[in-house]
Order: C-alpha cells, then sequence, then structure tokens
C-alpha cells in the first residue's frame, strides 16, 4: 500500500487467468479484460468488490485465478496504450478481450 504522500499510479491494466486460455476467433490468450485508470490501486479494489458492473469480469475474479498486470504511464499515456493494446487484440486475436466486450 502506498503512503499518503505518494501520488496515485496512473496506467493500462490487464487482467488475465493464471494457468488456463480461452478461444478466440484467432486462437486462444489468458488475457480477459483490458482497461486503464488514473489511480491503479482504486481501481484494482473497484473490480474486487461485489459491485463491479461488469458481470463477466466479476464473475472471472471470483471464481477462477487471475493475475493483474500494469504498466504505469502518464494518463494520456494510458489512454494511447490502451488503444493501442485494444488494435493488438483485434488484430491478433479477432476481437477485444473478452470481458470489454460486456460494456
Amino acid at each position: 500500500m502506498r503512503s499518503l504522500m505518494d501520488a496515485p499510479l496512473a496506467g493500462t491494466y490487464l487482467v488475465r487467468l493464471k494457468g488456463l486460455t480461452i478461444p478466440y476467433p484467432f486462437g486462444r490468450s489468458s488475457i480477459i479484460y483490458l482497461g486503464k485508470a488514473t489511480d491503479l490501486d482504486i481501481r484494482l479494489i473497484q473490480h474486487l468488490r461485489n459491485s463491479e458492473p461488469n458481470d463477466a469480469l466479476r464473475n472471472y475474479l471470483t471464481t477462477r485465478a487471475c493475475t493483474f498486470e500494469f504498466r504505469k504511464c502518464n494518463l494520456n499515456g494510458a489512454r494511447s496504450l490502451e488503444r493501442e493494446f485494444l488494435r493488438w487484440c483485434i488484430d491478433k486475436l479477432g476481437s477485444k478481450p473478452i470481458c470489454n466486450n460486456q460494456l
């Protein structure tokens, strides 16, 4: 946990299934969600709450082992990185990550 003196950590993040993959149109991947946040710590906590509005993501997080990977950057960089990675998913996997399709 960061101290009160630390600034929020902005960035882009992935949620992956640990040890499992799911089928996508062009292949299999462990990636289930991609997002960006102005504060990665708070965003992860929000995803782990029972009130998470994305039903598919909440289901995976509560029934499967998942990992949370992030790249820290400023918010403008996070927006750009998120767009770039979504394009990569569409090109390589054939769609956005499965839980991004729920929004």
